[in-house]
């Protein structure tokens, strides 16, 4: 987790980590949501999906 962590905080790089990781979760979630899955089953599916430890800490916490 404090690899990813620290990843998104590299100058240039980061906010591309950041958008990418950003852009999966709210596709993955729009598409779950869509499909007729409840928002807490869809945010732990979203969690394993984001590719990132620690958005997908901020997703649990969020669960």
């Amino acid at each position: 987790m404090l690899i990813d962590k620290y990843k998104m905080q590299i100058p240039i790089f980061g906010t591309l980590i950041m958008k990418i990781a950003v852009s999966r979760f709210t596709h993955y979630l729009g598409l779950l949501l869509r499909a007729g899955i409840n928002i807490t089953e869809a945010f732990s599916i979203v969690e394993t999906l984001v590719g990132n430890a620690a958005i997908a800490k901020v997703v649990q916490t969020m669960r």
